[in-house]
């Protein structure tokens, strides 16, 4: 491909082959009088009576006039005005008054261009890049316009070339390319630096979507000469520009923030926003358009006419000490920025966004981009970092003993668990051990009405089996923070949270908490002394609560980023020296959290909604179905930077088997709350775990199916339906959220609904097997082929977890699948690994137990360590005798004729 440079400022040309492509990057002009002509060699524009803009160029090919060779002209325009882009088809007929071989195009004049695409066409048939590239494939025929204050980002894609522009020069571009190779989905982190108002990308061949984050340097930005707002109607248009100044800018920043409107030039049809409602937590909303959104919204999905998905995630920034948050306007959104010092906050990273094929795809490049950006691990790297306790089962006092916690109460509850059979090995103490005085620490003691904590972990550890104790503290010592009297110095803060909570629905919430706090000066001092005398007292590990308080020392329109990373780092550092990282994160929903995590990530547990139930409010349908629904969409952002905690449970009653089913396929820790008295629900509790106590987890955090993001289960009539991914299977859980009873809500799976399976699967005709929990084998399908329906009659109460598994052929045709361990709801968590000859199998387990699987031929023998198995067939489905083994890995070998 050769670039060919024009003297006109108007146009970029590239050619291919014979054939030319133009792109408009470098200005919204046409010519402007009929005697204009602009000659950029390849094409000549003109200006025909005023109507048309008459394009001519030269075309070797054969230009005759019958329809099977009519060459044509696609072309994409945007009107400036309106930020909208549209695509149309223009004839070309031959230049026969000038006798010359060429061809001229006439589009239409009055309309205000502001980009124009061309592509050649030859009767139906698009013609071909130089190297067989269709014009409509990935990253071809792309024309997106995004709005900074008050310019535009353009972001052009054609022949897989990317062009960044806009028009006062930002310093650079970095940008996350994903692209198929060796037909696994893969990313590439790079940056474009700006030369004069244009930035340049190039993405592979294959590729499927493209993530970017702008990092400003736009000097009218910076020197106050740019300014938005809005009056009582919203931000309003007219035909001079998208959105009108009413005021100075300085007036946004004595309020200690700025807005920076993006206009989307892609209609939506539904969106998903993900809102703070106070300083802890946020919420999912459905929405139809991005307009709608409320402020504080910290991360958004939007379902693109067209099929496509956009994502989006306001940044927060600890370096520049600046937070960002989205809310909607007409014609689009804001990113909200607020900072300490707005002058330091140049260049500070505001918003991540992607526009990919799938819904899963385009939230994964927004999400690591942003985090690439900010120095944070890669996502494997510290979903890898699971606590050990993650993999056991646990239980907390909160909801069954509250504030009133002592250690008599804790040992009896943890004596009558094991004694009955539920395998706990792990405890957390709740809120009520501390020594407090007007909702402040006031020493690193143990409460006296709470008894020996020092001796109460040594009889758990040694007497009931118990690996790990956790404490509860907050972030800042206890509610209101921490006393002089520890011993160490505090600042007294006057709190004021984001300006956006301030104009939300439960601003009585965030009034509450705006208190006066007493936070510790160092926080690193500050929890090495905390720390280091509850490991001397036998502690293994903390629940860090109330993270969100840390923003209510900002004032208003002050961001706590950088305080947040403080106390991030300093819980992480002492807590990885102390507890090996043993960390459960909560109350930390906002943003200022999620990236003060940075390079210093250890602890990976993180609460993804708030509490559905505790002592002295019992749950009810709706707080259960409100729950399960916030922490699925909240795990579609916080589910790419932790394992999300879906909180603790009660075992027994009406809804024990629907949590241990949304626990059992969340990814995170299961641990439950019942009290001493309470009625345990055994064998609910055996289908979580393995023979050796070990729960079954899967291999990441818990998504909403595509199907069920933009829905709203409480009152749909519709099954929720949840994914996950295992070493080598799915899952699938469909549960009935819906509040009223509806006499029709039913399941029907398909392999698709599981987004790894989607974006891994090489073929559509790949074959699944798939096996539900309670309604048995549901026979093999292909990749977008839906099973059942299964019913779930009941609300709050019927759910179905459906094994999915891959169909694999042996060099000698047999065809088989492996489900994993029989009566467990994550039967698939223990099938770690395949490898085959021609007639055999050995199948990697990381359990014991019985085995079931699915083949088209008997086997000949089922064996381990050489010792042969007993097995029972019926119509195909195969299950072992009782695997034996206690090690992290057993082999099966299946042998088939």
């Amino acid at each position: 491909m050769e670039w060919i440079q024009s003297n006109s400022p108007l146009l970029e040309w590239e050619r291919i082959g014979q054939n030319a492509r133009a792109v408009v990057v470098d200005s919204p002009r046409v010519p402007e009088d009929e005697e204009a002509v602009v000659d950029c060699g390849l094409f000549r524009f003109k200006l025909e009576n005023k109507l048309n803009v008459v394009i001519e160029f030269e075309e070797t090919q054969d230009n005759s006039d019958d329809g099977e060779n009519a060459v044509s002209v696609r072309y994409a325009y945007s009107d400036f005005g309106k930020r909208n882009w549209a695509t149309l088809s223009a004839a070309c007929i031959p230049k026969k008054a000038s006798g010359s071989g060429g061809l001229t195009a006439r589009i239409p004049a009055n309309r205000n261009y502001g980009g124009v695409i061309f592509h050649l066409q030859r009767g139906s048939k698009l013609i071909k890049d130089s190297d067989g590239q269709d014009f409509f494939a990935p990253f071809q025929w792309r024309a997106e316009a995004f709005a900074v204050g008050d310019e535009t980002l353009e972001v052009f894609s054609y022949s897989r070339k990317v062009v960044f522009r806009m028009e006062s020069s930002p310093k650079r571009v970095h940008y996350i390319v994903a692209y198929n190779k060796a037909e696994e989905r893969s990313e590439k982190s790079l940056q474009a630096e700006f030369s004069g108002n244009l930035a340049r990308a190039e993405a592979p061949q294959g590729a499927v979507g493209i993530s970017f984050v702008l990092q400003l340097r736009d000097e009218s930005w910076t020197n106050g000469k740019s300014s938005w707002t809005e009056n009582s109607g919203g931000w309003t248009t007219s035909d001079a520009s998208w959105y009108t100044s009413l005021r100075e800018r300085s007036e946004c920043e004595s309020e200690g923030y700025y807005e920076f409107p993006l206009a989307l030039n892609l209609k939506t049809k539904r969106v998903m926003a993900l809102t703070r409602k106070n300083p802890f937590w946020v919420y999912p909303n459905n929405l139809t358009s991005t307009e709608q959104i409320c402020p504080e919204t910290l991360f958004f999905v939007a379902e693109v006419d067209d099929g496509r998905f956009f994502s989006a995630v306001a940044i927060s920034d600890a370096k520049k000490n600046a937070s960002c948050s989205f809310r909607g306007t007409p014609g689009g959104f804001v990113v909200r920025l607020e900072a300490s010092d707005l002058g330091f906050a140049d260049s500070a990273l505001i918003a991540g966004m992607a526009l990919g094929d799938s819904l899963d795809y385009s939230i994964r490049l927004t999400n690591q981009i942003a985090s690439e950006m900010l120095g944070k691990r890669p996502r494997h790297l510290r979903l890898d970092r699971r606590p050990d306790f993650v993999n056991e089962l646990g239980w907390c006092s909160w909801d069954s003993l509250g504030t009133d916690v002592c250690s008599d109460a804790v040992q009896r509850t943890v004596e009558k668990l094991v004694n009955i059979g539920i395998p706990v090995r792990w405890v957390v103490i709740d809120d009520g051990w501390q020594n407090t005085e007007n909702r402040r620490l006031v020493n690193f003691d143990v409460i006296d009405k709470f008894g020996d904590l020092k001796n109460l972990c040594k009889v758990l550890k040694t007497d009931l089996g118990i690996r790990a104790v956790l404490v509860w503290h907050t972030v800042v010592g206890y509610w209101e923070g921490t006393s002089e009297t520890c011993g160490l110095k505090v600042d007294e803060n006057d709190s004021r949270f984001s300006t956006g909570l301030y104009t939300n629905d439960r601003v009585e919430m965030v009034n509450y908490w705006a208190k006066n706090y007493s936070v510790p000066s160092n926080p690193l001092e500050f929890f090495a002394v905390y720390y280091k005398a509850l490991r001397e007292m036998g502690i293994d590990g903390v629940k860090v609560d109330g993270l969100g308080l840390l923003e209510a020392g900002g004032g208003r329109g002050a961001s706590t980023a950088a305080k947040a990373y403080d106390f991030r780092r300093a819980v992480e550092q002492t807590a990885e020296r102390e507890f090996n990282g043993n960390v459960i994160n909560c109350m930390a929903c906002g943003n200022d959290s999620v990236f003060a995590c940075s390079e210093c990530q250890s602890s990976t547990v993180w609460r993804s909604s708030d509490d559905h139930a505790f002592r002295g409010v019992e749950e009810n349908d709706f707080m259960v179905a409100r729950h399960i629904w916030s922490n699925a969409l909240n795990g579609l952002w916080l589910g790419e930077h932790f394992v999300t905690d879906w909180d603790m449970f009660r075992s027994s009653g009406r809804h024990g088997g629907l949590h241990a089913a949304v626990r059992g396929i969340s990814g995170g820790p299961i641990y439950i709350s019942d009290g001493e008295d309470d009625d345990y629900g055994v064998e609910t509790m055996a289908q979580l775990v393995d023979k050796n106590g070990r729960t079954l987890v899967c291999s990441a955090s818990a998504r909403v199916c595509e199907r069920s993001v933009f829905e709203l289960p409480l009152g749909s009539g519709q099954a929720f339906y949840i994914w996950n991914e295992n070493p080598i299977n799915s899952v699938v859980g469909a549960f009935n959220l819906n509040v009223e009873p509806h006499t029709n809500v039913r399941a029907d799976p398909a392999p698709s609904d599981s987004g790894i399976l989607r974006m891994k699967c090489k073929t559509p005709h790949t074959q699944f097997g798939v096996y539900g929990f309670r309604s048995g084998f549901l026979g093999l399908v292909e990749l977008n082929e839906r099973v059942g329906p299964v019913s779930l009659m009941q609300p709050l109460v019927d759910y179905e977890v459906f094994n999915i598994a891959p169909v694999f052929r042996l060099e000698s045709g047999v065809r088989f699948c492996i489900f994993g361990l029989v009566g467990k709801l994550n039967a698939g968590a223990v099938v770690e690994g395949l490898a085959s000859d021609e007639t055999s199998v050995v199948i990697t387990l990381s359990a014991p137990g019985l085995i079931g699987l699915w083949s088209d031929r008997c086997p000949l023998s089922i064996s381990v360590d050489g010792k042969i198995l007993s097995f029972d067939r019926a119509e195909n489905l195969i299950t072992t005798a009782d695997i034996p083994g206690s090690g992290a890995e057993i082999l099966v070998q299946l042998t088939f004729p």
